[in-house]
């Protein structure tokens, strides 16, 4: 033990002496290794100070000079001095050992506790997720380090969701290999839709590398994986590659849409993602003779405010909306709170600008239509709208309507800005409007 203490401490500093007590534990379990890991070291220790001890014992005993040898003096000071440093050895190990020791059995720091950690590790941390759920059933092979865990997959689901929505069949093939996840197959029905994924994601540098597909799969799927509150009836079919890096993603998609007849016929999305920007080569929705159509770009940042730093605040937007006879039936899809709505929208609309600063322009109108909100059994009738975007200004020329014998007119203006609507000024006349509801039931008269 001496002379490995030298060494060490030669060789590596003090403190890695201090800490060479057995604490490294394999990332395989076996009935072997818990043995070698928790048992023999101090097994070990118990030997080393029993035979430290005895040499010490023999040292002062069988070994010591007579006065008759030269150099007796500095001898004597050297046997001495190896004595103490001995000693003193056999201190630092026994306790440095038994505190170790102590404290480990306290704190519960085995190999067992040390395998559970890894296995929670890579279960719930690593895959506990709330993307996809469900039953596993398969093989899950487990090995690498604690910090660096390597995991293979592959198996099946039954039934499990992505994104709480329900999928059956799952099949799985999946590995994670220094922190890149790699995706050999990923396949899941509904009914007759399939949606499949292959690619791989690196965890720690951020590429990716991953294309996803759709065959007669519910629009619901994508829906629910863009945190999109909303219900579309409708089949898909598309192909989605996606690259760049965790935090620049970049993408290029292709959807078509097979839609019921009860909101719309068909959709279909051609589009690209490159530096936080959308860029929309197509886009329209169709039914009978209206279609809303979209073309341009527009960052990612003016859609979602939490995603707004000083880069991309002052990148450009050039959307070009168009609304040709659009029906208004799409609006219980879009909202929970409309209950049914018919009419027809037409219109258009520029935005540009950036995103700090967007500019609008255009004008939308609708003609004779209605909308039944859910909590309110008197439907809104007659409507009719004609409102105009100029730059930041949004005015509202014309918003009238009935309710029951009643009717409303609303009137104003209002500053659309990064931060929404603001600097608004509305008039608002309500002229007898017949309402019935579990909150109030009668005549609503106000301005």
């Amino acid at each position: 033990p001496f002379f490995y203490s030298v060494i060490k401490i030669f060789a590596e500093g003090f403190p890695a002496y201090l800490k060479c007590i057995f604490t490294a534990a394999p990332a395989r379990y076996s009935v072997l290794g818990n043995f070698c890991y928790e048992i023999m070291p101090y097994i070990f220790c118990a030997i080393f100070i029993l035979w430290s001890t005895i040499l010490f014992f023999n040292i002062l005993r069988k070994e010591q000079m007579t006065n008759t040898k030269s150099g007796n003096l500095y001898l004597k000071i050297f046997e001495k001095a190896m004595t103490i440093i001995i000693v003193l050895n056999l201190i630092i190990v026994s306790c440095s050992t038994a505190f170790v020791g102590i404290k480990n059995l306290v704190s519960n720091n085995t190999y067992s506790s040390k395998k559970q950690e890894m296995i929670d590790y890579v279960f719930d941390t690593n895959l506990k997720n709330n993307l996809l759920n469900g039953r596993f059933d398969g093989i899950a092979q487990l090995n690498g380090t604690y910090e660096n865990p390597h995991v293979d997959l592959n198996g099946t689901m039954i039934d499990g969701t992505l994104k709480d929505y329900p999928l059956q069949n799952i099949q799985i093939d999946a590995e994670l290999d220094n922190k890149v996840v790699k995706i050999d197959k990923f396949y899941a029905e509904q009914g007759a839709g399939k949606v499949a994924a292959q690619g791989s994601i690196d965890l720690e540098n951020g590429p990716i590398d991953a294309r996803i597909s759709a065959s007669n799969m519910d629009v619901n799927l994508l829906t629910h994986l863009c945190d999109m509150n909303i219900n579309i009836n409708g089949v898909m079919n598309g192909d989605i590659q996606v690259g760049g890096t965790i935090d620049e993603p970049t993408a290029d998609i292709s959807i078509y849409t097979q839609g019921d007849g009860t909101q719309f016929d068909n959709a279909y999305a051609l589009a690209n993602l490159k530096n936080g920007v959308i860029y929309i080569n197509q886009m329209a929705a169709n039914k009978g003779q209206c279609a809303i159509k979209a073309e341009g770009s527009i960052p990612i940042a003016a859609l979602e405010m939490d995603k707004r730093n000083e880069q991309n605040i002052n990148q450009q937007m050039n959307l070009k909306v168009y609304l040709e006879n659009t029906d208004l039936n799409i609006l219980p899809s879009l909202t929970p709170f409309v209950e049914w709505s018919m009419g027809n929208v037409q219109g258009d609309l520029n935005i540009t600008g950036t995103v700090q600063k967007p500019n609008f322009k255009g004008n939308i109108s609708t003609v004779d239509s209605a909308i039944k909100f859910k909590y309110i059994d008197s439907p809104l009738e007659n409507i009719n709208v004609d409102i105009d975007f100029d730059q930041d200004l949004m005015t509202v020329k014309r918003f009238t309507g009935k309710m029951g014998e009643g009717d409303y007119n609303l009137v104003g203006t209002a500053h659309l800005t990064s931060q929404g609507i603001t600097g608004y000024s509305f008039n608002l006349d309500l002229n007898n409007l017949d309402i019935v509801s579990d909150y109030y039931t009668g005549h609503l008269v106000g301005n």
